[in-house]
């Protein structure tokens, strides 16, 4: 798997690991899997 870094805002930072076209972050203290398309989705917002 990859580490990807992912910027939220100038000052959220968090990383994920990227394993095909899954993303699996830690949000809230909670692991999920999202794909890579909602995941950009949701950076854009």
């Amino acid at each position: 798997m990859d580490l990807v870094e992912c910027i939220v805002n100038d000052y959220i930072t968090y990383y994920a690991y990227k394993l095909d076209n899954r993303i699996f972050i830690y949000e809230n203290g909670n692991k999920q899997i999202i794909s890579a398309e909602n995941h950009y989705l949701r950076r854009k917002n």
